[in-house]
């Protein structure tokens, strides 16, 4: 999941502080209700340090609620596909269900290229055409190993954007 919708990078404020708007609070509560009514609960959380994420993670969690574990990471502020395929790889198998909240371009690059192995369909386009803020991508594995995570053994199962659900 990409963070939602944040407050524009004012000059003399850090980029890791710019909080949610409300737009971008209303958007992640829409997608934390497509998660619920989807039966998505998450076992684990890998949120990115910047506030945007972790206010994004802090929305989804008032809706799903649950037991989800929690990992705040500095590793997932602005990183590159490879550094998140890094930290999905370090989970332990035990877990069934991951919600990665991070940043563009590493997020969208990714989940790119873990649907790359998909015959194209309309939720592949949807992805091809951008991943907004507040947008979710969800895989399937195809096998239980995190360690071997990659395209051949991942299906997107769906691609929702907010204004998908308005």
């Amino acid at each position: 999941m990409r963070h939602g919708k944040s407050e524009s990078n004012d000059p003399g404020k850090e980029d890791i502080d710019r909080a949610l708007t409300p737009h971008g609070l209303d958007a992640s509560i829409s997608i934390a209700n497509w998660i619920k009514k989807n039966a998505l609960l998450p076992d684990i959380a890998l949120i990115s340090s910047a506030r945007r994420a972790y206010e994004t993670w802090e929305a989804v969690k008032t809706v799903i609620g649950g037991n989800t574990s929690e990992v705040k990471q500095d590793e997932l502020y602005l990183a590159n596909p490879g550094d998140l395929l890094e930290q999905i790889s370090n989970i332990d198998d035990t877990v069934k269900i991951v919600i990665l909240i991070g940043h563009n371009p590493g997020i969208e690059s990714l989940a790119i290229h873990l649907a790359i192995g998909d015959s194209l369909n309309t939720t592949q386009q949807k992805l091809n055409e951008g991943f907004s803020t507040g947008a979710l991508a969800a895989f399937e594995l195809n096998n239980i190993n995190w360690t071997d995570i990659k395209s051949t053994n991942t299906k997107l199962i769906d691609f929702i954007r907010p204004q998908d659900l308005d």
